[in-house]
C-alpha cells in the first residue's frame, strides 16, 4: 500500500510538471509568431497590376490594357501580355466586344501609359 501512494504522487506531480512545461512552450511559441509577424517589409506586399507592368522588360512586347472609360478614370478590365503583338489581340477583341455591345465605352491603352 505503502508503494502505491508513492507511486502516486509522482505520477500527479509529473502530469503538473508536463502541463506546466506544455504551457509555457504554447506561450513562447505564440509570442514568437506575433513578433515575426509584426515586423513586415515593403517586398512582402504585393504590386498592384499597374505597378507590375510599369517595370515591364522592355525586350518583352508592350502589355496592352482594355479599359472601360468612365468619369473619373479608365477601370482596366483585362490585361494583355505574353502575345507577339498585344496591341493588335486587344483591337481584335475589342472589335468584337464593340460589335456585340456598340454602347459600350471600352479601348486597348498601353499598360505602361496607364
Amino acid at each position: 500500500m505503502q508503494n502505491t501512494v508513492i507511486n502516486s504522487v509522482p505520477s500527479t506531480f509529473n502530469k503538473r510538471k508536463h502541463s506546466f512545461w506544455h504551457t509555457k512552450l504554447i506561450l513562447a511559441f505564440t509570442a514568437l509568431l506575433v513578433l515575426s509577424g509584426a515586423e513586415t517589409s515593403h517586398a512582402d506586399k504585393p504590386l498592384s497590376v499597374e505597378d507590375y507592368f510599369a517595370n515591364y522588360p522592355q525586350d518583352k512586347p508592350k502589355p496592352f490594357f482594355l479599359v472601360e472609360s468612365s468619369i473619373n478614370e479608365p477601370i482596366p478590365v483585362a490585361v494583355f501580355y505574353g502575345y507577339q503583338d498585344n496591341e493588335k489581340f486587344c483591337n481584335e477583341l475589342l472589335e468584337m466586344y464593340m460589335a456585340r455591345y456598340p454602347l459600350s465605352r471600352h479601348n486597348c491603352i498601353p499598360a505602361k501609359n496607364k
